[in-house]
């Protein structure tokens, strides 16, 4: 098979008046959909998706830091293995948001504080009684953070 170049190549022109409607009508779009770029519209997609997927992860979070905190004096153990399963899936939720999105930004902050969670109760499994104050103000924290995902999503 043998291709034949075309000796004269078509040249496609746009007028100087479509262009400029073009241009207006893409800027008008990106107007109505609330964001002025198409990383804007994606970076909005993908955390619609992202809350999308984590309203059960937020949901499953929430029992597992009240039940860890209802027994990490009694089980400090089970306690342990349950926070662990929270910052597993949190992590995993994070992993989908936009970098620097306020979807991942109240993940990566309810992460922390499951953190420190953990940290409590791992001292707490190796004898350490827990301090009920610092308890009591993660809980709080993780119920703001977790109030204000769900408010995000």
């Amino acid at each position: 098979m043998t291709l034949v170049q075309n000796p004269r190549p078509s040249r496609f022109r746009v007028s100087p008046r479509l262009a400029a409607t073009l241009a207006g009508g893409m800027l008008a779009a990106g107007a109505l959909t609330g964001c002025s770029t198409v990383e804007g519209i994606v970076a909005e997609q993908v955390d619609n998706a992202t809350c999308a997927i984590g309203s059960g992860v937020i949901d499953q979070v929430s029992t597992n830091v009240s039940d860890a905190i209802a027994q990490i004096q009694v089980d400090p153990s089970g306690a342990l293995n349950t926070l662990e399963t929270a910052r597993t899936a949190l992590a995993a939720a994070g992993a989908t948001a936009v970098e620097g999105s306020e979807t991942a930004d109240a993940i990566a902050g309810l992460r922390s504080t499951v953190d420190d969670l953990i940290a409590l109760a791992d001292d707490a499994v190796d004898g350490t009684s827990v301090d009920p104050q610092a308890l009591a103000d993660l809980q709080e924290q993780s119920e703001a953070q977790i109030k204000q995902l769900v408010g995000i999503c």
